[in-house]
């Protein structure tokens, strides 16, 4: 093998660990994010219904206010709420919006894998029964990072493909007078 096609093995080589360094670390910190965000989420969520929960008893129309608490998760970037009903099955359930180019089920596992969800039972005072259920949802962030990833690795391709033919011009230039 050449002295060139060795400098230039190395030289990829070195590219391609401090990419894969940078990778790891970028998604060391996003994983690190969403599990705050989603964390702070559910927190929130749960004591928005606790809150709610402390009128219900006294409401004059339990199931309406059980729908508008629900309703007040719709768009909620981070919690899908829904009301299960006493038999365990989902009365009604929040609407989230929904990434236009979703990331792939591995990578949204990766950077968010999952986690339980939050129950908190209707009161025992209250007349509706069941619980809401708040489920912790990272798919709009996990989009985002995706088509982030996807750009930053093309810029990325692009780069070294300009660096490695001008390291091997470079090279060829430099160990010319070895071959004269």
């Amino acid at each position: 093998m050449s002295l060139r096609a060795r400098v230039i093995i190395l030289i990829s080589l070195v590219l391609l660990s401090s990419l894969a360094a940078g990778l790891g670390l970028a998604g060391y910190e996003a994983r690190r994010a969403i599990s705050e965000e989603l964390t702070a989420a559910l927190r929130g969520g749960a004591q928005t219904v606790a809150s709610a929960f402390e009128d219900l008893p006294r409401s004059d129309h339990q199931p309406r206010d059980l729908r508008q608490l629900v309703a007040t998760f719709d768009g909620n970037r981070h919690v899908l709420a829904s009301l299960v009903g006493p038999d365990g099955r989902v009365q009604l359930q929040s609407r989230m919006e929904r990434p236009a180019t979703p990331a792939p089920e591995d990578f949204l596992r990766l950077l968010a894998p999952p986690r339980d969800a939050v129950v908190v039972p209707v009161p025992a005072t209250a007349t509706a029964g069941g619980a809401i259920r708040l489920e912790p949802r990272a798919d709009l962030d996990a989009a985002a990072i995706w088509t982030e990833v996807t750009v930053v690795l093309c810029v990325l391709a692009l780069a070294t493909v300009v660096v490695l033919v001008g390291a091997y011009w470079a090279i060829g230039q430099a160990l010319s007078p070895l071959s004269d």
